[in-house]
C-alpha cells in the first residue's frame, strides 16, 4: 500500500470499449495501486464513458465508496456543463 490516500478523477478521455485505452487505464492503475470506483462496472450503458473516479487508501487513511454515480442534474442554465453527465462520489474518509 502507498503511504498517502490519492483521488484522481477527470475525464480522461479513455472509453472502456477501446482495448488500447483500457491497457492504458489499466497500467495506470496497477501503478499507482488505484481502484475503480464503478467496479469496473460502465456507469451510463447509452454512452461511452470517458469521466473516471479512481482512488486508494493510505497507511493512515481508509476511503470506503458509499455512493457513486451519474449526476444528470448538474447544470447551469438548464445546459449540460459537458458533453457528457458528471459523476459523483461520497467517500467515508477514515
Amino acid at each position: 500500500m502507498r503511504e498517502e490516500a490519492l483521488i484522481v478523477a477527470g475525464d480522461l478521455n479513455l472509453r472502456w470499449d477501446d482495448p488500447q485505452d483500457i491497457h492504458l487505464l489499466e497500467a495506470f492503475k496497477k501503478d499507482l495501486g488505484l481502484l475503480d470506483s464503478f467496479g469496473g462496472v460502465k456507469p451510463d450503458k447509452n454512452r461511452p464513458s470517458l469521466d473516471y473516479i479512481l482512488y486508494r487508501n493510505g497507511t493512515d487513511t481508509t476511503l470506503e465508496v458509499l455512493e457513486v454515480g451519474i449526476d444528470s442534474d448538474f447544470q447551469y442554465n438548464n445546459k449540460p456543463l459537458s458533453d457528457h453527465p458528471a459523476l459523483y462520489i461520497r467517500l467515508l474518509i477514515r
